[in-house]
Formats: C-alpha cells, sequence, structure tokens
C-alpha cells in the first residue's frame, strides 16, 4: 500500500501490541510501539507520527495523561489520538474526548473496524493541513495585496503632491530665472558706465562685476536644474511608460561630472570619489533621468559611508564611478565601502517609503525613483552588499535605442 503514514501504538499488552505491528505495516503503514505512557511522550516528541492508537490504562502514566499533555503542547495538538478502551470505562472516554482525542474503539475490537478509523482520521489530518496551507496562502496574499494598495494610494497621493509642488515651485523659478536673465543683459550696461567714469575705485568695482556676471551664470544654471527635476517629478508621478522618455546620445562623462557637482555638499565630508569614465563614451540617453538615477545612489552611497564613520572613528569613504560599454549596452557601476545592508534591509531597499534613516533624514523613495527611472530606460540595475563593507550597483542600460531617439548630437 505505501502509505508511508507514521502510526504510533501504546499498549502495554505485548500481544495486542504485535497483533496491530503486524496488521498495520501490511497495510503500509510505519509502526512505532510503546508500552507505557512516558515512553509515549518520547516518541511522540521525536519520532513526529502522523496518528497515535493510545490504550487508556498504561503504566508510569495513563492515557489520559499523555493525552492532556499531548493537547497542551502546540507541536503536538494536532497529532490525531484514537483511544483504545474497556466497554466499562466510559467516563474515561469522555474525559479522553474532552482533552483532545478525536475518536474511540472498544475492546475487544476488530482490526477492521480500527483500520476504518485511523484512515478516517489520516483523511481528517491530510484535508484540516490543505486548508491550514490554502488558509495561509490566502491570507499572505491578502497581506501583499493590502501592502500594494496602500502602496498605491500612498504613491498616488505622492503624485497629486508632487503636481502641486511642481506648479508652486515652477512659478517661483520663472520669477528666479526671469529676473536673473534680465541681471544678465545689464551688467554689460553697468561695465560700460562704469568704463566711461574716472573713479579710484574702477579696478574693484570691475572685480565685483566679474562675479557678479559669474553669479548670475550659475544662477540660470540651478534655474535649468531645479525646471529638469521639476520635470523629472512630473514624469515619475505620471503613469507613461518607457516610450514616452525622450532619448539623445548624450556623453556619459558631461553627466558624471554633472552628478559629482551636484552631490558635492552631501560626500565632500565623508569620502572621495573616483571615476573611470571613456572620454568617448557616448549613449543615446534621457539625460535629466539618468542624471537623477545617479544623483540618488551617490548621496545613498555617502550616506552609508557617514553612517560608517559613526561607528569608526577616523574612517575615510571611498566611491567609485565607472562605466563600460559593449555594442549594444552601457554598464554604470557605483561603489561604496559605507556601512553596507543586510539581507532584511535588502529585501525592502525598493519599496516606496522604506528607509533606515533617522526620522526626518530619509523619505524611503531614493531607491524606489531609481528602479522606476531605470524601467523607464528600458534598463535594469542590481546590487550586491555585505555589512561593514560596502555595496556596489551596477546600472545596465540599452546603449542605441531608436524609438524617440533625436538624431546623434556632436560630441
Amino acid at each position: 500500500m505505501g502509505t508511508h503514514e507514521r502510526i504510533l501504538v501504546v499498549e502495554d499488552d505485548e500481544d495486542i501490541l504485535e497483533l496491530l505491528d503486524f496488521n498495520l505495516s501490511e497495510k503500509g503503514y510505519q509502526v512505532i510501539k510503546a508500552t507505557d505512557g512516558d515512553t509515549a511522550l518520547t516518541q511522540i516528541q521525536y519520532g513526529s507520527p502522523d496518528l497515535v492508537v493510545l490504550d487508556l490504562m498504561l503504566p508510569k502514566r495513563n492515557g489520559l495523561e499523555v493525552c492532556r499533555l499531548m493537547h497542551e503542547n502546540p507541536q503536538t495538538r494536532d497529532i490525531p489520538v484514537i483511544m483504545l478502551t474497556a466497554k466499562t470505562e466510559e467516563r474515561d472516554i469522555v474525559a479522553g474526548l474532552e482533552m483532545g482525542a478525536v475518536d474511540y474503539v472498544t475492546k475487544p475490537f476488530r482490526f477492521s473496524e480500527l483500520l476504518a478509523r485511523i484512515q478516517r482520521q489520516l483523511d481528517i489530518a491530510q484535508q484540516r493541513r490543505k486548508l491550514t496551507h490554502r488558509v495561509e496562502t490566502i491570507q499572505q496574499r491578502a497581506n501583499d495585496t493590502s501592502k500594494k494598495l496602500i502602496q498605491s494610494e500612498r504613491l498616488a497621493s505622492l503624485g497629486m503632491l508632487a503636481a502641486g509642488i511642481t506648479h508652486e515651485v515652477n512659478n517661483v523659478n520663472v520669477y528666479l530665472g526671469g529676473y536673473a536673465q534680465l541681471l544678465k543683459r545689464i551688467v554689460p550696461d553697468i561695465m560700460h558706465l562704469l568704463e566711461q567714469t574716472s573713479s579710484p575705485g574702477i579696478e574693484k568695482i570691475d572685480q565685483v562685476s566679474k562675479s557678479l556676471d559669474a553669479y548670475t551664470e550659475s544662477i540660470l544654471s540651478g534655474s535649468q536644474r531645479i525646471n529638469d527635476i521639476m520635470k523629472t517629478i512630473r514624469d515619475y508621478s505620471s503613469k507613461e511608460g518607457p516610450d514616452s522618455v525622450p532619448l539623445k546620445a548624450v556623453p556619459i562623462h558631461s553627466i558624471v561630472e554633472s552628478v559629482i557637482d551636484l552631490t558635492r555638499s552631501r560626500y565632500k565630508h565623508h569620502a572621495e570619489i573616483r571615476t573611470d569614465i571613456p572620454a568617448d563614451l557616448t549613449g543615446f540617453i534621457n539625460r535629466q533621468l539618468l542624471e537623477q538615477i545617479l544623483v540618488n545612489l551617490v548621496i545613498n552611497a555617502a550616506d552609508a559611508i557617514a553612517e560608517r564613520q559613526q561607528q569608526e572613528c577616523g574612517f575615510r569613504g571611498q566611491i567609485s564611478i565607472q562605466a563600460e560599454a559593449n555594442a549594444e549596452r552601457i554598464r554604470i557601476r557605483i561603489t561604496d565601502n559605507g556601512i553596507g545592508m543586510d539581507d532584511a534591509i535588502q529585501a525592502k531597499m525598493y519599496d516606496a517609503f522604506f528607509t533606515t534613516k533617522k526620522e526626518g533624514k530619509g523619505t524611503g523613495l531614493g531607491l524606489g525613483i531609481v528602479k522606476e527611472l531605470t524601467n523607464r530606460l528600458k534598463g535594469s540595475i542590481r546590487f550586491t552588499s555585505t555589512p561593514m563593507a560596502g555595496t556596489t550597483f551596477v546600472l545596465s542600460l540599452p546603449r542605441f535605442e531608436s524609438t524617440n531617439a533625436e538624431a546623434p548630437a556632436a560630441v
């Protein structure tokens, strides 16, 4: 028959014990034997039976006590117990059923009757296990769905918030850029007027005017960067797919240089950045999206190094940005020697709003945005991380893409 179920038979009558052992083995069951209550409990604990045939009248510890202890133990309470008892032990039968036994057979008994009850209880136990597994699966799916719904609602709220923020920031930025452009136009007029004077402080005024011109250029550059960031936020909060992303030929080293400038204030006190970017490496890329991806990754690396420095006095961090390409793909590798991540953190690192930083220090959106923007660029991202050793992200992007790509720009 080959059922493979393990049945523990607890009986102090050697003849009955051997009879049950023989007949159950013939039916394909694996039989475990015990002749007293203490041995039965040991076999139940370590033998992992699927069912127990239990005589109530046992030496050392009777069957009712064995049944009670099984029911009190969470690891054994679900093992079905069929009692063997004499007809005159009706009170004990009721007590045994109240303590967790599922059925009973009175002595003398027919083996066919006991076998039918054993098979029925094993079938019930198997159905219970299947039902329990099904319920657990449904519960897990419900939990996963609930988490996704919550995250979706939070992202939807983020999208509405981003739209409002973008609108307000753009309004301010219009004035900022407009006045900077006006200032840029009137600086030459100021210079011309000053040149026509013979003031003793003309040289100093000339230096201030040149500085003013440089500051104006910085303001205009910053204003353009704000526009780019706001556009990225609008794109991220919208539901547009990868095909909506405009691409053009861009030198990768120029993007990396821009990222280094933009993140300097975050890493300069904690780490040095080293780059290895071929000067002629160019790809069809959306500059704003790739720049935002790399900014987030470098900031993440700088924060990881800062966290390690809090634990290791005098530790100096290193951030490395490398790029390489073949005919089809560009790979950009960002490596740091920061605090690293354990398995639990790695499993959640792309989840929206998950952060290990102190309250007020992080939004939990940085790496989620990295993942989303990478998908929009039809790329992939993977990582390796070791606690107290560091993290490496490898970004892989298509090098050439005809869809929505503009004609190659001269570089």
